[in-house]
């Protein structure tokens, strides 16, 4: 196949995590998929690991009545991956993991 010097090949991007992934409030859903246009969230994609059951933790009580801790959900902890070669810039860290809701009950405090 010619190539003129113009030609770029196409970037191949990785997927982000490894296991079981479900995707949520995708633009497929609307536009914008987070309910803003800031911060280059319009268009973005939830990514939740689950396990094989498709579940991100298990559901006890505290599911329905009140918060749970982060260690409970299957993705906690586990690496995200570059999507393509680069090179990291900037990190940030030392941001607190906050309490899980998952019921509307769990919302009210």
């Amino acid at each position: 196949m010619d190539r003129s010097p113009g030609d770029v090949a196409p970037l191949v991007l990785g997927w982000p995590l490894r296991g079981f992934v479900m995707a949520r409030n995708s633009p497929a859903r609307r536009v914008p998929s987070h309910g803003t246009h800031l911060m280059g969230t319009i268009y973005s994609i939830d990514l939740i690991p689950v396990d094989a059951r498709g579940r991100a933790a298990p559901w006890t009580w505290r599911t329905a009545l009140a918060t749970e801790a982060p260690e409970e959900f299957v993705g906690f902890g586990a690496p995200v991956m570059a999507p393509c070669p680069g090179r990291v810039v900037i990190v940030h860290d030392g941001e607190p993991d906050h309490r899980a809701r998952r019921s509307q009950l769990a919302l009210i405090p």
